[in-house]
């Protein structure tokens, strides 16, 4: 992460801690992949170090792991693999903001209405990551109000700052006093990451 940019690397796959290894480790080592080789691949993926001549440097040593060995599942893992991976967008996008908006109309007489509106943030995240905060690199949702055709605004912001909405959260009310009869206008919530939302206000 830097400045408040997230950065995602996903494994096709991994293998698990084999049970033959009995070493304290947070995750599978050396000596896993090469109990995994031996049980699973019966040795084909670890080709034994061994002298071969050279015509320039003589006698050397060659072997190691295969190619792709240990990058790629076996062809019978293969399938879960994909499937796993591919599910990956899905539930990264439960973790996501995501904007909605509460609005409240009450009529005031002569013509005149209030609208009242919050921004909510009905995603798994918040808007902003604490790092883009400290860092100043935040971005605040914005609220604003589009009136209907022949809607006067009398008085309120053309665009009024909702804050940074954690998971879950509700931003302060931001109002307006319209001028008009009917459907009003729209309200819309708007932030770079979490979206945009809208909502009809209308005199009730």
């Amino acid at each position: 992460m830097h400045l408040g940019a997230l950065a995602v690397r996903v494994p096709v796959w991994h293998i698990e801690k084999e049970a033959q290894n009995a070493r304290e480790r947070q995750d599978p080592d050396e000596l896993d992949w090469l109990l995994w080789n031996d049980r699973v691949l019966g040795g084909k993926g670890f080709v034994p170090w061994h002298e071969v001549p050279h015509p320039q440097w003589g006698t050397v040593e060659v072997g190691g792991w295969k190619r792709f060995t240990r990058y790629e599942p076996p062809e019978d893992r293969l399938a879960d693999a994909v499937r796993k991976v591919s599910m990956v967008p899905a539930i990264h996008a439960e973790f996501a903001p995501r904007l909605d908006v509460i609005v409240e109309t009450t009529a005031l007489g002569g013509g005149l209405a209030r609208v009242k509106a919050r921004a909510s943030n009905v995603g798994g995240g918040p808007t902003e990551n604490a790092v883009a905060v400290k860092a100043k690199r935040s971005m605040e949702v914005r609220l604003a109000f589009a009136p209907a055709s022949g809607v006067e605004v009398v008085a309120g912001p053309k665009s009024a700052r909702a804050g940074v909405l954690a998971a879950g959260a509700t931003s302060d009310v931001v109002e307006w006093t319209v001028r008009g009869a009917g459907t009003l206008g729209r309200v819309e919530a708007r932030h770079r990451v979490a979206g945009t939302a809208s909502r009809e206000a209308k005199v009730p």
